[in-house]
């Protein structure tokens, strides 16, 4: 056999094995938080196929990717999940990036799925809380009916907090949800809702927190940076970490799991706590990022 022809083989064998990886990654670029995710994906799991699905040609390369049947296909983010989902692929699926409420219309009660969500624990906040305002111990909660479960009254107990829970089903009325809450909650949780929470609804919510000294505890930098007093909320490269890493125990022989954020992070807006006469107290264990 000719030095050619070898040569031609091991080229066609090599391209066949670089189209055929055992995860493929679909993603959407020119979102941040889906870049660190990618980022820390990528810090722990090499050799992976991506389909961007800003990409003009990601119709196509999705499917073409999907037909080679990948031994796991993880989805970065809602709507990566729902184009996975959508071409009918019954291979085992990864998704991270998603809140509980979102992923459980699509996953469901699938077999051979597992899930990164973003959703922070309530007592994971409530530590932080703790360790940070001795002192403060009542705790307001809003919630969305239609897409939360029910918050257990006694859900902050671990820490010593009562919770005060407040059902919002619109944004008309969450200015009257927070203002119920005057002289009953010490912070005001908000939970991630993109049918509640725009720029234009953020905006007075976070004037009456301040003109109400009722201090909100937002669920991102910005919200932070746009004046709520406090954030908790996932470090998005190290949920990208998290995620490669169930993905290579998988690839290994175990299962696919439902986890929650390993790693958080607690932010304060210093102007912000001082017009409402707060002080914190950083520790070791829950250190807090300022953000101004």
């Amino acid at each position: 056999m000719s030095t050619l022809w070898m040569l031609l083989i091991t080229a066609a064998w090599c391209r066949a094995g670089a189209a055929d990886p055992a995860v493929l990654v679909v993603w959407t670029s020119g979102v941040a938080p889906f870049e660190e995710a990618l980022c820390g994906l990528r810090s722990s799991l090499s050799g992976f196929e991506a389909v961007d699905l800003k990409s003009p040609s990601a119709e196509s390369e999705l499917e073409q990717a999907t037909r080679r049947t990948p031994r796991l296909v993880v989805a970065i983010g809602m709507n990566a999940l729902t184009a996975v989902k959508s071409r009918h692929f019954s291979g085992p699926v990864l998704a991270t990036m998603i809140l509980r409420s979102d992923g459980a219309a699509v996953l469901g009660s699938a077999q051979k799925t597992g899930a990164i969500y973003l959703d922070v624990p309530l007592s994971d906040v409530t530590a932080r809380l703790h360790a940070t305002f001795p002192g403060k111990a009542r705790l307001g909660m809003i919630r969305n009916p239609a897409r939360e479960t029910a918050i257990d009254p006694q859900g902050g107990r671990q820490h010593g907090f009562s919770i005060e829970p407040r059902d919002c089903g619109s944004p008309e009325l969450l200015l009257k949800s927070l203002l119920s809450l005057k002289r009953k909650a010490d912070f005001v949780l908000l939970q991630p809702d993109a049918s509640l929470y725009n720029e234009a609804t953020a905006r007075p919510l976070l004037m009456a927190s301040i003109e109400n000294q009722l201090p909100v505890i937002g669920f991102s930098a910005s919200f932070v940076r746009a004046g709520a007093a406090l954030g908790v909320y996932p470090d998005f490269q190290d949920i990208g970490a998290q995620t490669g890493e169930a993905a290579r125990r998988f690839l290994a022989g175990a299962g696919l799991l439902n986890e929650t954020p390993r790693k958080l992070i607690f932010a304060a807006n210093p102007g912000v706590l001082r017009l409402l006469g707060l002080e914190y107290k950083s520790t070791p264990e829950f250190p807090v990022t300022v953000i101004k």
